[in-house]
Parts: structure tokens; C-alpha cells; sequence
């Protein structure tokens, strides 16, 4: 756990990065909780993540078990997150209770259901996403892969875990859930994460791109807002892909407020796709 300092006697925010692997929730929920000057965690803990080999060998004949042991971590990370939030303290989360589930082996997705009323609900849900292509780009370099993190690079299993968490985005444990095109360089998609939190009331403005997430972004690029279509460029709150449209939770490529939104209001930012 690494910690900044607290917001001097007001609650904190608990904030959950989620994503597959290699869009870069590591990289960026680190940056986020430098800049928020707050803590963060991860799921699995670094008590289970010290071990995680000889853990998973141990429940390699039982993949409920296992499901069940990991969930006891994320239960443990949120209660953590929660007294660290009451604390003062804003906590950011790399993965969290949607990766579990979305992760789980079918038969013991029935069981975890059990678990959800002792989750604790984060402020916010940033979901990052990024093409097939990118993310295998971006796992290129890492010096190990597991099996697990191959696998998830094929086209099909791609496919399969997106409809997953598509299919959870409304789910209690993901509080607000918000998609952002995570293609872009690490500065780009940074900022339009704090853009989410100010639009959302959960910190002060300080990134350069806060107009992201005070706008609607037409098709054709142009801003909306209360005054009416604004000639701001749609790059300024856009993240260059590699060409390559990157397929989402949503029905295009871009940021949304899911279901479980606050207000009834719904906001749908179009992003650039190069």
C-alpha cells in the first residue's frame, strides 16, 4: 500500500481502475493516486501477490476454492480502502471485485454471487480499453507472461471476457462505471481519468482536458454544451489510437456513464480513434 496524504477531515473517495491486461491500469492507477495525493492498493493484496505462485498451485484441483480465496482478498483490500476512505484519505484500486468475477471459472460464479454484500462500493469505476492490438503491444516487453496473460491476447478470449464485463457493468460493486479509450499516451488518457472526477464531483479541476468531461461529444466531433455546439476540435479530448478502432463496454468507442449513474443523467463522450 502506498499512501499520499489525507483531505484534512473530509472523506475520501475509493476509485477502482479496472481493465484486461496490458491496457495499463497499473501505470495509470499509480499515476491517479499520485496526483490525487492518495493511497493505493491492488487486488490480489501484496500479502497474496508475494506468494501467488505457490497459492495458485495449491488450488490448481479447485478453481472454487481458489475463486473463493482470491475473493477473501478483494473483501479484505475494500474494508481496507474503506477506513483508509473514512480516514481522509482518497484510495485508488488497481482491479477490484468486477475482475474477480469476470476472471472466475463458470462454476464458481454462482458461489461468488454469495460474496457481493460484503463489497465494498467504490465512487467510481474507470474502466480502461484498449485494442487486442495495443495490449499485446504493451505486454511485448514484459520480462514473464503467464499462460493466464497469453490467453487473454486471443482473439476469441478477447472477445469473450469484454462481453463479460460488459454484462456486469451495472453491477453494485462497480458503483459508477465509466469506459475510457486507453490507446493514448499515458499524459492523454490521465487526464481525461481526472476529467471523470471532476464530472463526477469527486475532486477539484486540475487537468488541462476537465472540458472532457463537462461536454457531449457529437459524431462529428463538435462540443455541446449549455450554451450550444462549440468550435473546440474533438482531438482535445480525443486519445490517438494506433488506427485501430478499440471495441468497448459501450456501443461505440468512447466514455459512458453506465447504469449505475447518479442523477438519471447520462453522458456519452465520442473519443477519436486516429
Amino acid at each position: 500500500m502506498r499512501c499520499g496524504g489525507s483531505l484534512g477531515g473530509k472523506p475520501g473517495r475509493i476509485i477502482v481502475v479496472e481493465g484486461l491486461d496490458g491496457v495499463g491500469k497499473t501505470t495509470l492507477s499509480l499515476a491517479l493516486a499520485r496526483r490525487l495525493r492518495g493511497c493505493w492498493l491492488t487486488t490480489p493484496g501484496a500479502e497474496l501477490r508475494a506468494v501467488r505462485e505457490q497459492f495458485d498451485a495449491a488450488f490448481a484441483d479447485d478453481p472454487i476454492a481458489r475463486a473463493l480465496a482470491y475473493a477473501a482478498s478483494v473483501i479484505a483490500v475494500g474494508h481496507r480502502a474503506a477506513v483508509l476512505r473514512d480516514q481522509g484519505h482518497d484510495v485508488v484500486i488497481d482491479r477490484y471485485w468486477l475482475s474477480t468475477l469476470v476472471y472466475a471459472p463458470r462454476g464458481a460464479r454462482a458461489v461468488l454471487a454469495a460474496v457481493d454484500a460484503h463489497i465494498v462500493t467504490p465512487d467510481l469505476t474507470l474502466f480502461l480499453s484498449a485494442s487486442r492490438s495495443v495490449r499485446e503491444a504493451r505486454m511485448g516487453p514484459r520480462r514473464a507472461l503467464s499462460q493466464a496473460d497469453q490467453a487473454t491476447l486471443d482473439v476469441g478470449e478477447d472477445r469473450r471476457l469484454r462481453r463479460r464485463y460488459r454484462a456486469l457493468r451495472a453491477h453494485p460493486a462497480a458503483g459508477t462505471l465509466v469506459v475510457v479509450e486507453a490507446s493514448g499516451s499515458q499524459a492523454k488518457v490521465l487526464s481525461i481519468m481526472e476529467a471523470w472526477l471532476v464530472r463526477r464531483g469527486l475532486t477539484e479541476s486540475r487537468s488541462e482536458n476537465q472540458g472532457c468531461a463537462n461536454a457531449e461529444w457529437s459524431p462529428g466531433g463538435s462540443r455541446r454544451t449549455s450554451s450550444g455546439p462549440s468550435s473546440v476540435p474533438s482531438e482535445s479530448c480525443s486519445l490517438a489510437t494506433s488506427g485501430e478502432t478499440s471495441p468497448v463496454l459501450g456501443d461505440h468507442p468512447g466514455s459512458r456513464l453506465g447504469p449505475g449513474r447518479r442523477g438519471g443523467s447520462r453522458l456519452r463522450s465520442t473519443l477519436g480513434t486516429g
